[in-house]
């Protein structure tokens, strides 16, 4: 490639070739302009295609181990804050007493359906007992240990809540570490670490609760594409 300056961008040449930058000053016509040689890369297309480009780097042992410890983390929060605020609200009635009733009364014995408090008290909305059934199940592997402390059936209760919840989101992690890496799956761990409002929520028996668990399956199919 070549190019026409004047003398000022020789000199600036002149330097440059010191540096080891190559060009070829020629005489052009008179001592005003000089012609001015610039060698050009001899790198071909086919060169670019046969350079080796690194591959992104595996995560480290240490990111794993952080992942792993932010996991229970966030399970001891899930678990403390349903040991510390067992007791529950309106809008979480219709699924505890869902759950009591089963627990009870059984869900194998039809004459015992009769007393199940959603029949007197059924609301103004349609409800579902699929998520009562599935967490009174998960109880019943709880009440031994919260009786033998002497804690009410609540607190067996919300501790299947918790564990439950903390498997979701041990699974959506390693789903957020498959995707995106574990620098990303570590950085999720910790902005839900640092969120009240939805650790606490998580071992509520609120229909949100229900839902949110259902979605985060949903949700790692669809960061995993």
């Amino acid at each position: 490639m070549s190019y026409y300056a004047d003398n000022n961008t020789v000199a600036a040449a002149d330097r440059n070739a010191s540096n080891g930058y190559p060009y070829s000053p020629t005489a052009y016509n008179n001592t005003t302009y000089e012609h001015v040689e610039q060698s050009t890369p001899t790198t071909s297309m086919h060169n670019l295609s046969t350079v080796n480009v690194p591959k992104p780097s595996s995560p480290s042992g240490d990111s794993w181990v952080k992942l792993v410890i932010w996991q229970f983390v966030i399970a001891l929060l899930i678990i403390g804050y349903a040991a510390v605020s067992p007791y529950t609200k309106v809008e979480e009635s219709f699924n505890l007493h869902a759950i009591h009733d089963i627990l009870r009364f059984s869900v194998m014995d039809s004459s015992a359906l009769v007393k199940y408090d959603h029949l007197q008290f059924p609301g103004v909305v349609p409800r579902t007992f699929i998520g009562p059934l599935f967490i009174a199940a998960v109880t019943k592997c709880f009440i031994p240990v919260t009786r033998r402390f002497g804690l009410d059936d609540l607190y067996a209760v919300r501790l299947a809540f918790a564990v439950v919840a903390s498997l979701c989101i041990v699974y959506f992690t390693r789903g957020v570490k498959r995707a995106l890496g574990s620098d990303t799956a570590c950085t999720t761990m910790y902005l839900m670490a640092a969120q009240f409002h939805f650790i606490y929520y998580l071992s509520r028996p609120l229909p949100n609760t229900f839902a949110s668990l259902i979605c985060t399956k949903i949700l790692v199919f669809t960061i995993s594409n």
